[in-house]
């Protein structure tokens, strides 16, 4: 970093929170891969329980990095966070652009196609009905729906992992090395 220029956090906010919509974009691209390739589905399930780590990753770099090895909890919470939501933002954004523009009707069909092959392997017929009622819902929500739907749960998970974020990142003093 250029010591004549200040650390601007809201840019560096900016720059890790496209690095998680990204993230998250190749999380969500893994779900309709999943349907041709079914091991995909282990790299999407990987992602889905990664994205904590991976944000407090790029949370303790910026500690590490940019603050001189010392960050407070509201820092923590507060850089954490807004990192989430906007990957948060920029996932909802390729959903709503996914099945708005690209999908046309063939997630509802795969998964309807997936009850159905329940039913013949000898699945109880109270679940196979509870399954097709729930695929016959999903085929209703709009793409926008399902946008904002996945961005306010993205937006409330955010908010328990930035507190457990914050917790295990603050420090008060840079850590020494003997």
């Amino acid at each position: 970093m250029d010591n004549t220029q200040p650390f601007n956090m809201g840019q560096w906010i900016g720059k890790c929170g496209l690095i998680v919509g990204a993230y998250y974009i190749v999380r969500f691209a893994c779900i309709p891969v999943y349907q041709y390739l079914p091991a995909v589905g282990m790299i999407y399930l990987l992602m889905l329980a990664g994205a904590p780590f991976f944000t407090g990753f790029i949370t303790m770099i910026t500690r590490e990095r940019k603050l001189g090895g010392v960050m407070t909890f509201k820092q923590g919470f507060t850089f954490s966070l807004s990192v989430m939501i906007f990957g948060s933002i920029i996932e909802a954004a390729g959903i709503y652009i996914y099945f708005r523009f690209m999908d046309n009707g063939q997630f509802v069909k795969w998964l309807s196609d997936n009850v159905d092959s329940m039913a013949s392997m000898g699945a109880q017929p109270e679940f196979i009905d509870e399954m097709a009622q729930t695929v016959a819902t999903i085929g209703t929500i709009r793409p926008i729906e399902m946008a904002i739907s996945t961005m306010i749960d993205g937006i409330f998970l955010s908010i328990i992992i930035a507190i457990i974020i914050a917790t295990m990142l603050r420090r008060k003093t840079p850590r020494q090395i003997i």
